[in-house]
């Protein structure tokens, strides 16, 4: 037997779990078990698995225990004498309202898990500690820790251990890749070393992804004396007491700070709802003249990100940014309008060379690119807009005006090949006509829930020349969805003309009578679907869509 699954009434919890009763060694081992799951159980010991047991279990590699309202440890160590060997890889524990401990003790060494492991713990209220420092020093290559109430430290260090390690470089978790913690309202620090005066240094080797949201007495994530030359993803949101994301260290020397703080290998900065943050790091990491993340390629940022970047500016990498996200820029029902202004001077100030796309995404904001904003210097700007690739616009609810028409103003040519619109309810068109002029590479536009939007393009002057021709030359697909005032792609009577094959999806546009108001000139492969209904390539688009919005009347009235 491989795998084992434990209910409230399975006898072997009666029979095996209660003492330590004599068993032939064979009485277990040989059922070969990998697999144990334990649920809703109510044990007769305080221990999930009790000592006793520990030599039975040598092929152990995963451990799931959930439900069980009386469990206060999983490991009972108070009793090993001996080495005891459980090579586990998973250790799953969901839902155990009582647990106070994993281990109930430190095993230093008498239990040892030589396998990478992976430790998910979700909705364990009572849980203070997670990790004795013993097995935070092993082989754990993972850590999610959600929704635990009353922890206060992830590792719990031994203090006699600590003393004598004072002036040494400290490596906990040597093989962790990936530490995701999520709804800890009263942890405030990872491991008991961050609070002591560390003369030596902190090494986390492997570290790749950390993760750590809605933490709200966490005030700094790392000490400055840390070595993460590994890191690529940093994701920070709602943690409300966050000052640092690297905390003054003042037993680290200037020396020590000069060599360990920089990221050379982050990638990807999220820093979301952290309204207290005024520092990525300190000003002694600074006064070494480091540079931190120099091959930052991802930044997502909110209002109080924005402003810390700025500040910084000096001491931070952005030449590779390619992706910026600016999101929950005051996203509230009742705000001051000045504070949902867009950031213009961010882009003003920041060089972003090498940027390829831009999100924008929950927040207030009634314009993108406001042209009424633009500082007296557009030549950074310009530079930004003109190497954008990709546009998405996402979740703001109050935009009235996405500013592309800014594109003729300060750009001859824009390279945009990919524009995403959606949840947009207040945005009654999308572009000017002639900002599709400027718009030559455009390939890719999508736009859905956007309840207010009456047209994709409208004309600047609605009875102006007829003979005029606006050419999309490279769009490939075009996709509109749940647009329930939708009236028209274009409201003006130029004629619209396409060049290249095309994929145009329409659905859920129920008012939509005609694709434009004045000729469209396609060519024969472009391919019409309206909810879900595919046209014939001869069929004009004008006529289609009349066709299918007159079908739809006539359904409603019937």
């Amino acid at each position: 037997m491989e795998s084992l699954v434990l209910s409230d009434d399975h006898p072997v919890l009666k029979v095996v779990w209660p003492a330590k009763m004599h068993m032939p060694k064979g009485c277990i081992s040989a059922f070969n078990l990998r697999r144990l799951v334990v649920e809703g159980c109510e044990f007769l010991t305080d221990a999930v698995i009790p000592s006793h047991l520990f030599p039975f279990l040598n092929n152990l590699q995963e451990l799931e225990v959930r439900r069980c309202k009386c469990v206060k440890a999983i490991f009972d160590v108070e009793d090993t004498s001996n080495m005891i060997v459980i090579p586990l890889k998973t250790i799953i524990l969901e839902n155990l309202p009582t647990l106070t401990h994993v281990w109930n003790k430190d095993p230093e060494g008498k239990l040892s898990h030589p396998e990478d492991m992976n430790v998910i713990v979700d909705e364990c209220k009572s849980i203070k500690f997670l990790l004795p420092e013993s097995v935070a020093k092993g082989n754990i290559q993972m850590v999610e820790v959600k929704n635990c109430a009353d922890l206060v430290e992830i590792v719990a260090g031994n203090e006699v251990a600590r003393e004598e390690d004072a002036n040494k470089q400290v490596t906990l978790f040597p093989k962790l890749s990936c530490l995701n913690l999520c709804k800890l309202p009263n942890l405030s620090c990872i491991w008991k070393f961050w609070n002591k005066d560390l003369k030596g240094s902190l090494s986390l080797p492997k570290l790749e992804e950390v993760t750590v949201i809605e933490c709200e007495s966490i005030k700094n994530l790392f000490p400055a004396s840390v070595t993460m030359g590994s890191i690529r993803k940093l994701d920070v949101r709602n943690c409300v007491q966050l000052v640092e994301i690297f905390a003054q260290d003042e037993a680290a020397t200037e020396e020590t700070n000069e060599e360990l703080i920089i990221l050379p290998k982050l990638r990807e900065l999220d820093i979301y709802h952290c309204k207290m943050l005024k520092k990525f790091a300190p000003d002694s990491i600074y006064s070494a003249g480091k540079v931190v993340s120099p091959h930052l390629e991802q930044l997502s940022l909110d209002k109080e990100g924005v402003m810390m970047i700025e500040q910084e500016l000096p001491y931070l990498d952005l030449q590779n940014i390619t992706c910026l996200t600016l999101q929950g820029f005051n996203n509230d029902i009742d705000i001051d309008e000045s504070d949902a202004l867009f950031p213009f001077d961010f882009f003003s100030k920041v060089s972003l060379p090498n940027i390829e796309m831009l999100v924008v995404a929950d927040s207030a904001f009634k314009e993108i690119f406001p042209t009424s904003k633009l500082p007296a210097d557009t030549s950074n700007y310009a530079k930004i807009l003109s190497g954008l690739q990709k546009l998405e616009l996402r979740n703001l609810q109050k935009l009235e005006s996405t500013g592309l028409d800014i594109l003729h103003t300060l750009v001859a040519s824009s390279n945009l090949t990919w524009l995403k619109v959606e949840c947009c309810a207040s945005l009654k068109y999308l572009i000017p006509s002639s900002t599709v002029k400027c718009l030559v590479q455009l390939q890719h536009l999508y736009i859905s829930n956007c309840e207010a939007l009456e047209s994709v393009i409208v004309a600047d002057q609605p009875h102006g020349d007829d003979d005029e021709v606006i050419t999309l030359e490279c769009l490939k697909e075009l996709s509109l969805s749940k647009l329930p005032k939708l009236e028209s792609f274009y409201n003006g009577k130029s004629t619209l003309n396409f060049i290249g094959s095309a994929k145009v999806s329409i659905s859920e546009c129920k008012t939509m009578k005609t694709f434009s108001h004045g000729d469209v000139k396609v060519p024969d492969s472009w391919i019409v679907k309206i909810d879900g209904v595919s046209f014939s390539e001869e069929d004009n688009p004008n006529a289609i869509v009349s066709q299918q919005f007159l079908k739809g009347s006539n359904t409603a009235q019937s």
